[in-house]
């Protein structure tokens, strides 16, 4: 797996070259920021083995399950591919399958999360612990889905003094965006990207639900390889349109709304 990573690292850097290029942007800014698209897919990682957290990797449906949505969701060979697998066997496992099966024209795996990485984890040194280990051996004993909604039914409350609440998880999702957002200014013209970001059912299931307002509980709970796409797109002057979608669903969801909810939060 080393040399597999080792060779994305390569390519992460080429990718940021395309992408983003601030002096030629400088040099020429009519050919950034217009008629992009950028579709961040926020995604749980796929069915795992029921062992230590840390070390259990993905099982063989696990895997396929990663396999089938880089088929049928990451095969546009005109788009730009980059993978965040995060710090877990399992959600480094599910991002190196969708990255190997994926047929996008530029493809990369950085091992290093950039300031814009939707992985959350404690391993981050800007955060603190999100899920402390006493919550997590807790939540890790119960059946799937009465676990999450356990979490979820804190809302704005920490469950404990080492843990974050749901909607401090949302938070951390929602001014990701917001620097996509910010970002997409900055990346070529006429271009197709997607940012695939592996993560847990707690961190997903948070912000769909602090933000969103989708219902969890033990009978409606967020599946192994199922999550949430998040869309930026500019047009030929640089305006920007979004779209958030869920289980084939659109949510109206767009740069104002998320700001305010961010200050709704603070009043």
């Amino acid at each position: 797996m080393a040399d597999v990573i080792g060779a994305f690292i390569f390519e992460i850097y080429m990718f940021e070259i395309n992408l983003l290029k601030r002096s030629e942007q400088e040099k020429n800014p009519e050919i950034h920021g217009k008629n992009v698209e950028v579709r961040i897919i926020l995604i749980r990682h796929g069915e795992k083995n029921k062992i230590n957290r840390k070390t259990g990797g993905l099982t063989e449906t696990g895997r396929q399950q990663f396999r089938n949505f880089a088929t049928e969701n990451l095969g546009d060979p005109e788009r730009n591919l980059i993978v965040y697998g995060g710090d877990l066997v399992r959600t480094i496992q599910s991002g190196l399958e969708a990255t190997g099966v994926s047929t996008a024209k530029i493809k990369a795996y950085p091992e290093v999360m950039d300031e814009l990485s939707l992985n959350i984890g404690s391993h981050d040194p800007k955060h603190k612990a999100k899920i402390s280990p006493a919550l997590m051996a807790k939540l890790s004993s119960m059946p799937m889905g009465e676990n999450v909604k356990l979490y979820l039914g804190n809302k704005d409350k920490k469950p404990d003094q080492e843990s974050i609440s749901p909607r401090e998880m949302a938070e951390g999702i929602v001014r990701i965006f917001l620097g996509y957002d910010e970002k997409i200014d900055r990346i070529k013209s006429e271009t197709k990207n997607d940012i695939l970001a592996v993560s847990s059912d707690y961190i997903i299931a948070s912000f769909l639900q602090e933000v969103l307002g989708v219902d969890f509980d033990a009978e409606n709970t967020l599946n192994f390889a199922e999550g949430l796409q998040f869309t930026i797109r500019t047009d030929e002057a640089g305006n920007h349109t979004y779209e958030c979608k869920f289980r084939n669903k659109n949510y109206s969801l767009n740069k104002e709304q998320l700001l305010q909810w961010l200050q709704n939060g603070k009043n």
